[in-house]
């Protein structure tokens, strides 16, 4: 089984949408594979035809067309009955699942999912700060007048990556490395239980994209749903510091820019609330799948997560988790005897950073849980994050400079 990703990356010469393929071999390696990439061009531009390659047009007026190539260039060179879940990262692609209907993929729950990253993106962007307040950042700046091996030496320090700033392309991390510096600077304006929660937030938020997003890391599907639980925790905690016998503190130096409609900190930490809200619920099903195949976590981990962020209401959360994970194991085999051992047998104590799940699931799996371990094969291997390693970029520009061949289904 694989998983199938479709995605956009800016280069030097404009926007690109390229599609990918993700699966875990025999030998358990994670393999994530360019299949195709279409330079965003106009109609009628010329140079599609002088350069010799496929192109898409991704204006807003044409993003349906673009989504419906990219569909029909899948189609007609798969045979979608080998597809586990599909990911998808450019807007419009709810249309996708019209498309694909008639298939009935391994996750039924979701022909098609966003990446996780993207998802932890839009939550730091609620954090949206007024430009007075990003105005006196960047006069704060400039008057550091940092050499390179200042801002590599702060970046260090900070445990921060300076490549994000581009990588990323988001205002938030801007922002945040800023205030981080300028703290560590110890400049007045940043020493207030304003700034102090937007860099724990913005922290924790980075953190969590970093874990998913590591090139180190085997896999990161199984983290996905306890990075947005970790999040919620963190935001909930926040909110009520904010709106406690603090609030006036926190308004006091409010920097949020919704702050010209009269709302105060503790309104923007609510919809922050209600947008991670919306987030689990939108992807809870697919995305505890290979949590649940984590052998540190597995369902009874689960169900207290759920328990802990929603008390009695968590009851109906986890009955569906459990129908979902049954349902999913019975595409594979109806017997569930062995599904309810390994949920059973004993968690796996070892929740250190440098845990290989891939590893375990080679060694244990075929011996104990031989079809879970198929099932796990699949979960493990479904897209998380939108940054493409640096083998990945080359692949894509090759293949838009008109070098590199199909083939990908060969």
């Amino acid at each position: 089984m694989l998983s199938l990703a479709v995605g956009t990356m800016r280069t030097v010469r404009g926007k690109v949408l390229y599609t990918a393929c993700h699966f875990i071999d025999d030998e358990w390696k994670l393999h994530k594979v360019i299949m195709d990439a279409y330079p965003d061009l106009h109609f009628y531009d010329l140079r599609a035809g002088l350069l010799g390659v496929d192109y898409v047009c991704l204006s807003p007026h044409f993003i349906r067309s673009a989504i419906g190539k990219v569909v029909d260039d899948i189609l007609y060179n798969r045979d979608l009955d080998n597809v586990f879940m599909m990911v998808w990262e450019i807007e419009g692609s709810h249309d996708i699942d019209r498309k694909l209907e008639k298939y009935q993929f391994i996750a039924t729950n979701h022909t098609s999912t966003t990446y996780m990253d993207n998802v932890i993106h839009s939550i730091a962007r609620l954090l949206t700060l007024h430009r007075d307040f990003t105005g006196e950042m960047y006069s704060d700046l400039l008057d550091l007048d940092l050499t390179r091996q200042d801002r590599h030496r702060f970046f260090s320090q900070l445990g921060l990556d300076y490549h994000h700033l581009w990588t990323y392309n988001e205002d938030w991390y801007s922002q945040y490395c800023s205030l981080e510096i300028l703290r560590n600077k110890g400049y007045g304006y940043t020493d207030t239980l304003f700034t102090e929660l937007l860099c724990m937030l913005w922290g924790a938020i980075y953190r969590s994209i970093q874990r998913i997003s590591a090139p180190n890391c085997p896999t990161s599907s199984n983290l996905c749903l306890l990075q947005l639980f970790n999040l919620r925790e963190v935001f909930r905690h926040q909110l009520a510091k904010a709106s406690g016998e603090d609030a006036f503190a926190y308004n006091d130096s409010n920097g949020f820019h919704a702050l010209e409609d009269g709302k105060d900190v503790a309104d923007i930490l609510r919809e922050a609330m209600v947008a991670l809200d919306k987030a689990l619920q939108d992807f809870y099903l697919i995305w505890s799948i290979p949590l649940i195949l984590d052998p540190r976590y597995k369902l009874v981990f689960t169900k207290s997560i759920f328990e802990t962020a929603y008390g009695s209401q968590a009851a109906e959360y986890i009955s569906k988790v459990q129908q979902n994970i049954s349902e999913l194991y019975s595409a594979y085999v109806e017997d569930q005897t062995e599904l309810v051992c390994y949920l059973e047998d004993e968690r796996v104590l070892d929740l250190a950073e440098g845990f290989d799940i891939l590893s375990w699931w080679k060694v244990h799996g075929s011996v104990r849980y031989p079809t879970v371990a198929r099932m796990a094969r699949d979960a493990l291997a479904m897209p998380t994050s939108s940054t493409l390693s640096s083998e990945q970029i080359s692949h894509v520009m090759s293949i838009i400079r008109g070098y590199s061949m199909k083939g990908w289904f060969s």
